[in-house]
């Protein structure tokens, strides 16, 4: 960390695939760096500070454990949660649920408005959305 760290609080979200659903509140960490800092320095660093963070046993009100989750516009590509690729992290464990009844919602609107949902993500899509939620 070359810049600062920065911290929010912030309420819950009904968002399927938003960061802070079903929490009540969440703290939102960020962490920056300067552009010349060396990229496998970098990595290192953000993979020690996701294990640290992801080792921590939080758990909701009735006891349901609570899954870290990063921000979607943030660097997170090629991390590991628990040992897992966290693509993998994000399909079993992180947006389990949320992933299909998001399949299950944009079918719903697309369908609605005459379109498929093939059509749409060739428009719309990214190899990204595509991997994690459609296949």
């Amino acid at each position: 960390m070359r810049v600062a760290l920065e911290m929010r609080l912030t309420g819950g979200s009904n968002v399927l695939l938003a960061p802070q659903r079903g929490n009540e509140v969440t703290a939102s960490i960020e962490v920056l760096t300067t552009l010349i800092t060396p990229k496998d320095d970098w990595a290192t660093f953000m993979q020690q500070i996701a294990d640290k963070w992801t080792s921590y046993d939080v758990k909701d009100d009735q006891g349901n454990p609570m899954h870290p989750r990063p921000h979607w516009a943030k660097q997170w590509a090629g991390l590991r949660v628990n040992g897992k690729p966290i693509e993998r992290y994000f399909k079993e464990d992180a947006y389990k649920d949320a992933f299909a009844q998001f399949r299950d919602a944009y079918g719903k609107i697309v369908n609605r408005t005459g379109n498929t949902v093939d059509g749409t993500l060739k428009v719309f899509g990214n190899d990204m959305m595509e991997r994690l939620i459609f296949r």
